[in-house]
């Protein structure tokens, strides 16, 4: 549907689009299918994929996957490179196809390769998870001064928690002033559950948790839950800033309270899809379920590593975060992708563009509440697994009363 209307588009004067679609639904795909259309109806002649760099390794680092998709869509003989650094840069301008980060696109060196690749062209540029391109931003003023013949931006959640207006993203201004994105085609998640085979079912658990206070006045101890204090207008104000400053999320009977039932839920799902497969006669090397953890700090991720492996020692399980040593974090991460590690605990590491199915279990420990990015934490957990049954195709998801 996108790629009809787009073709459309461009046989009349607008050369700007916008295409929402949940993870997992293919924008890698649509990015190089709308190049082919517009390559078709002689509006560009080069194609520019401006991607965030964590995208860059999952999506478009594969050199023989992406001649495979080109031939698939029926464009023969493509040449393509990845430039995002001084090391890796792009150095042939007559390359039709160049996928490159929006860091590099912004950088001295990068920002000059890729201009004079563009005078030479009609380049299409592809903006994928636009949402990280706030139009006022660096990255957007950087690529403002690269010359192009059309855009098509593409985002599961085009939308960005300071509210501010997109780059190179079409809007629509209603009566009263508001100013609302314009999408060529959208797919949220409820057409794509309906549609089938594309996201997970949600399975979604709040555990609430109780605090002990006691009055500093009378001595007495009143044990009071989160639910009550967030029922409670002056107390709500407070709830946000007592559990991080007081580190209350650090403490064992609050891991417990939220990464018990989370720690039980997968235990029975690895099992349950063990017992199944074997039953069947199903492939025995089949990838099993896997935990991620979501914490908000560095420190907090190690707390929680360490609750994980004092009371889950059968389980397999790391962390990543900024304070790990950047070679180390990728073996960790690799080990994660192939399915040698069970539970991940990590701060913002895996994030959109990390596409590990087997994910199915997420607990949500940070204080992360905007939208956007909390709709992004969890689509982390709902791809698909084609080589599961139906059933086993759900996430669940743990997040305390207090988030």
């Amino acid at each position: 549907m996108f790629l009809e209307r787009w073709a459309e588009l461009l046989r009349g004067t607008e050369r700007n689009a916008l295409g929402v679609f949940v993870p997992g639904y293919g924008k890698t795909i649509t990015a190089l299918a709308a190049y082919v259309v517009a390559r078709a109806l002689g509006v560009a002649d080069r194609l520019v994929v401006f991607v965030p760099r964590g995208n860059l390794r999952d999506q478009y680092a594969d050199v023989d996957e992406l001649a495979q998709v080109f031939h698939w869509l029926g464009a023969e003989s493509v040449s393509f490179c990845a430039a995002d650094s001084d090391r890796v840069f792009l150095k042939n301008l007559k390359t039709e196809v160049v996928v490159t980060t929006y860091q590099y696109a912004s950088g001295e060196r990068g920002n000059d390769a890729l201009q004079a690749f563009c005078r030479q062209s009609k380049a299409l540029f592809v903006f994928d998870e636009v949402h990280h391109l706030a139009h006022d931003g660096t990255w957007a003023q950087a690529i403002e001064r690269f010359p192009h013949a059309a855009s098509v931006a593409l985002s599961g959640t085009p939308m960005r928690g300071d509210s501010k207006s997109l780059f190179g993203v079409p809007t629509t201004t209603d009566a009263e002033g508001f100013e609302y994105y314009d999408a060529l085609h959208e797919v949220g998640m409820r057409e794509a559950h309906a549609e089938g085979g594309i996201l997970k079912r949600v399975e979604a658990h709040v555990v609430d948790y109780s605090v002990r206070m006691v009055r500093t006045d009378t001595g007495e101890e009143v044990e009071v839950s989160l639910t009550a204090l967030r029922d409670d207008p002056e107390a709500s104000r407070d709830v946000d800033a007592y559990l991080a400053r007081r580190k209350l999320r650090f403490h064992e009977v609050y891991l417990e309270t939220l990464l018990g039932p989370a720690f039980a839920r997968f235990a029975e799902k690895r099992g349950a899809l063990a017992r199944q497969m074997a039953r069947s006669g199903g492939w025995a090397g089949y990838r099993d379920h896997q935990m991620l953890v979501i914490a908000m700090s560095n420190a907090h991720a190690a707390a929680i590593l360490d609750f994980v492996r004092r009371r889950h020692p059968d389980v397999r399980s790391a962390r990543i975060g900024q304070d790990v040593p950047a070679a180390e974090r990728q073996q960790l991460l690799d080990a994660y992708r192939n399915g040698e590690i069970d539970v991940m605990v990590q701060v913002d590491m895996i994030g959109e563009g990390t596409d590990i199915k087997p994910i199915s279990v997420l607990v949500k420990a940070d204080l992360v509440r905007a939208v956007g990015k909390t709709m992004q934490q969890v689509f982390r957990g709902m791809r698909y697994v084609p080589d599961w049954p139906e059933e086993a195709n759900a996430c669940d998801l743990y997040a305390a009363e207090d988030s």
